[in-house]
């Protein structure tokens, strides 16, 4: 069976539990740009939709609390492989508040966090954004949207303007298909 992300948008954003909390923390603890600001922002997030078949959440942080981060690169991604449950990949998309994602490449379902300890590093930035990409084509195009925007700003931020813009364009042609 295939995941697809089915969000559900809570009533009250909730604070994160203990293992979002302990792999949102070792995966802002490898940002080395701007860290004051990402440090704040994970210190003072909160989820606000829940995906109904993983893992997976969406959070948010009040403005008023936290510096805005000034360069918003892509906290690195990390991976784990489990013997009998596929390879998982955490990522933390950054834009207007996190995302952050877990998914197997085989694109079944993750059934819950890996432990902190577990998570691997480096994960190539370009191949992790090639299996979200993957990972998220059944998924509503906002969704698809946003990995190609953060995508797009990653790679923009790193001077491959071609690329980004390429990137740039595939999420404006998902949010507005007539767009050219």
């Amino acid at each position: 069976m295939s995941s697809s992300h089915r969000f559900r948008k809570l009533p009250q954003p909730r604070p994160l539990a203990e293992p979002e909390r302990q792999i949102l923390s070792v995966l802002l603890g490898r940002v080395e740009r701007d860290a004051e600001s990402y440090e704040c922002q994970g210190q003072n997030a909160q989820v606000d939709e829940t995906c109904e078949d993983c893992p997976t959440i969406i959070l948010s942080v009040d403005r008023n609390k936290c510096p805005r981060v000034v360069d918003p690169l892509i906290p690195p991604g990390a991976a784990v492989s489990y013997p009998f449950d596929g390879d998982v990949r955490v990522l933390l998309f950054v834009r207007d508040g996190y995302e952050l994602e877990t998914f197997r490449t085989d694109g079944e379902a993750v059934r819950q966090w890996p432990k902190p300890d577990e998570l691997t590093f480096p994960i190539v930035v370009a191949q992790a954004f090639a299996h979200a990409l993957t990972a998220l084509k059944s998924r509503p195009p906002r969704l698809r949207a946003r990995a190609h925007r953060a995508y797009a700003d990653y790679l923009a931020a790193k001077g491959k303007t071609t690329e980004a813009y390429a990137q740039a364009q595939a999420a404006l042609a998902l949010l507005d298909p007539g767009f050219r």
